[in-house]
């Protein structure tokens, strides 16, 4: 049984690393992008890109952070009832239904609940809706003057 939680404790554990890496990731290219907008480059091309790769990262942490959840419900299981059975001896399938502890609530680990989670929906909508303003400026107002308003906001001291 120790050796199946650890195995279980380890996938939990990549799961969290991986959504860590995601997170890392996608806030960088973020800062990256607003190191880059003063420059002249195209400017709708970068928040057409900016959204969908946010939207890309949006989508595979969740998918990591539902996995990490599905593995803590298999581990509750483990736990409570690996002494009375030997049913699904090192089943690390994190969908394996049968493998889920009966008191927990299935509905906080579907891929839309965990999608719009408070700590995903947080960061994430903040990098869109942030490339949507800048869209939005740059339609309204064009390359010069939404530059001239990046260097001031983004540069002012």
């Amino acid at each position: 049984m120790i050796e199946e939680l650890k195995l279980i404790e380890s996938c939990i554990e990549r799961m969290a690393r991986n959504s860590f890496l995601i997170k890392g990731w996608s806030v960088s290219i973020f800062v990256a992008i607003l190191a880059l907008l003063p420059d002249s480059i195209e400017i709708v091309f970068v928040c057409v890109a900016g959204i969908f790769a946010a939207f890309i990262f949006w989508a595979l942490d969740a998918y990591y952070l539902q996995l990490e959840r599905l593995f803590r419900l298999k581990y509750q299981w483990v736990i409570n009832y690996r002494k009375s059975t030997d049913a699904y001896l090192y089943d690390l399938n994190p969908n394996n239904k049968e493998m889920r502890y009966s008191d927990s609530d299935d509905t906080h680990i579907s891929f839309w609940k965990v999608f719009f989670s408070k700590s995903l929906l947080l960061m994430y909508s903040v990098m869109i809706l942030f490339y949507l303003v800048l869209f939005v400026l740059e339609v309204l107002h064009g390359a010069e003057e939404t530059s001239s308003i990046l260097q001031f906001s983004l540069f002012a001291r």
